[in-house]
């Protein structure tokens, strides 16, 4: 219900019926009591009488403002009398117009008219009334500012419960899409879990490289599938956010924190049902602790992930930067993750970027889960055999100790991501509306 609209020429392209229809809408509204400011194009004179007041410019110069009676005796008393049965907006618009080889007596015309209406008392009073009005604008905004210790219109639980509603439905507003997600999910589970598929309970030594394949194939899966679908949508919905946190809608904090309640559920149900297949089917210790740990853990690395996810979308310009700069970042923590590199072979130099690889830390906690209480692993050959689960741990240089660390230092992971995220948009917000 605004009480003010400005219409830009809302006639065009329409015929003199529908042009009358929309004036007429128009019209019915002001009577309720808004101020509608219309640019018309070549009005005909039937809708040109709807028009309460008439706003004439000419070579950049006011030439009238006013009530349309008032502009017709104004053009009368100049020497320029609007003909009998004649349009006026017609007569107005040949009247000020720049005539092509006619030009300077043209615009010496209208340098008379504007000159003559802005001697006028209607033009003074007009002024006069502009200034005074602005003061008291000024005046206003700065006790508004000086009284009111938030800039947004609406209380904070209002922002939260209205962007909160807006993200949730925005993120179903497909159905197919969501559907596709869970189908996508349960399809590449199952054709992972036919690849790496082991249904006795007893490990060879080849069971070993295809056991840690299976956990380290979950890291990657869960990590690409949530990063790309935060990269392909977060950065198109930041523009929007940027011209409503400018409007003083809502605050940055409310947005982001709307957006990640809403992303909750996907951040666990996908990677919940993605284990449920593909844990029992690859071989994965049979052991429901063991299952609900390893799930426990992919739903955090999932979060990480979607948490860089952000920090990309948040410090770039558009999708198509985003696609191209996370998988250059990702490549050397997918490097640095203890499966192509042995965890003790990390040159000194680049040891930051295993630790800041949830790759590292994911690998490390889901094979010391998988290995540990494995007592035996089956030697059918006369080389040398990896006795146990204990002895895989050791060989790829991991550690069963570090297990709460790991924990530890992958939820720091997620909560570091989440916060520089959250302070880029912040800065991304603050930029943009100074």
């Amino acid at each position: 219900n605004p009480p003010l609209m400005f219409c830009d020429e809302a006639t065009s392209g329409l015929d003199s019926f529908m042009a009358y229809s929309v004036i007429q809408s128009l019209k019915a509204l002001v009577q309720k009591g808004r101020t509608i400011i219309c640019t018309i194009h070549q009005p005909p004179s039937e809708v040109f009488e709807l028009f309460d007041e008439v706003f004439l410019l000419a070579e950049g110069r006011v030439a009238f403002s006013g009530p349309i009676p008032d502009a017709l005796e104004f053009f009368k008393s100049n020497g320029h009398p609007s003909p009998v049965n004649y349009n006026p907006a017609d007569h107005f618009i040949l009247t000020l117009a720049i005539v092509p080889g006619k030009e300077k007596d043209c615009k010496a015309k209208v340098k008379d008219i504007c000159d003559v209406y802005e001697a006028s008392q209607p033009y003074l009073q007009m002024k006069e009334e502009i200034k005074t009005g602005s003061a008291q604008v000024s005046q206003s905004f700065v006790e508004n500012t000086l009284n009111n210790t938030s800039r947004y219109g609406a209380s904070l639980l209002q922002q939260v419960k209205s962007v909160f509603w807006r993200s949730w439905i925005t993120s179903i507003r497909d159905p197919l899409i969501v559907r596709i997600k869970f189908v996508q999910t349960i399809f590449f589970s199952v054709i992972l879990g036919l690849i790496y598929l082991k249904t006795d309970d007893e490990y060879s030594q080849e069971d070993i490289m295809n056991i840690n394949g299976a956990i380290f194939v979950i890291i990657t899966n869960l990590s690409f599938t949530n990063i790309f679908s935060v990269l392909n949508v977060f950065p198109l919905e930041i523009p929007i956010f940027l011209r409503e946190y400018g409007s003083g809608l809502y605050g940055v904090g409310v947005y982001y924190l709307s957006k990640t309640l809403v992303e909750i559920p996907f951040l666990i149900l996908i990677p919940v049902i993605f284990m449920s297949i593909l844990y029992w089917m690859s071989g994965l210790v049979h052991d429901a602790n063991s299952f609900l740990t390893a799930t426990g853990i992919a739903v955090l690395i999932g979060n990480t992930a979607a948490s860089f996810g952000y920090l990309v979308s948040a410090a770039v310009p558009s999708v198509t930067a985003a696609l191209a700069i996370a998988p250059a970042l990702m490549i050397p923590f997918l490097l640095f993750g203890g499966f192509f590199l042995n965890n003790g072979s990390t040159p000194d130099y680049l040891i930051w970027l295993k630790y800041l690889s949830w790759f590292s830390y994911g690998n490390e906690m889901l094979v010391v889960n998988q290995w540990e209480d494995v007592k035996n692993i089956n030697c059918t050959s006369s080389t040398q055999c990896i006795p146990d689960g204990n002895s895989v741990i050791k060989n790829l240089s991991f550690d069963k100790d570090n297990f709460y660390l790991d924990l530890g230092l992958l939820f720091a992971l997620f909560l570091g991501f989440r916060l520089i995220s959250f302070i880029t948009l912040y800065a991304r917000a603050r930029r943009s509306s100074s």
